[in-house]
């Protein structure tokens, strides 16, 4: 609220917002990619591994790009409790068998989740840096 409205002529995608969401598609590409490569000597399912890669960076993203407006009240929470249940979903995919069959997954061993989500996390961060750099006014606008 303490920044000046935007020009009706500037686009929705003006400011940078376009290079964000290309970087962010990138880091996530990148992430699925390297899963993909992983699971190959954690004895894991390659699909699953791509599955759980993409939904869980794409989850963090989400979280990386909620504003950070100080102190909420649990009501104001929605988001982080809509990304904490899409991670519980993503992983009962995983590990529920009826699942198992409907979408083509497999169970993951304990070495290939926690390796999917350390990468997983690489795009989360890339943005929140990027928004760290941006608000201190020392990256590009």
């Amino acid at each position: 609220m303490k920044s000046p409205p935007r020009s009706p002529r500037e686009t929705i995608l003006g400011n940078g917002l376009l290079r964000q969401i290309a970087w962010a598609a990138a880091a996530i590409a990148v992430v699925s990619l390297a899963a993909s490569a992983v699971a190959v000597p954690l004895h894991a399912h390659r699909q699953t591994s791509v599955f759980l890669a993409l939904g869980l960076a794409q989850l963090g993203v989400a979280l990386a790009l909620r504003s950070r407006a100080g102190r909420r009240p649990w009501r104001g929470r929605g988001l982080e409790l809509a990304i904490l249940v899409s991670a519980v979903l993503q992983l009962l995919a995983v590990y529920v068998p009826m699942l198992n069959t409907l979408l083509g997954t497999r169970p993951l061993p304990l070495p290939a989740v926690l390796a999917v989500a350390a990468l997983a996390l690489g795009p989360a961060l890339l943005v929140g840096f990027s928004r760290l750099i941006r608000a201190r006014g020392t990256g590009p606008r």
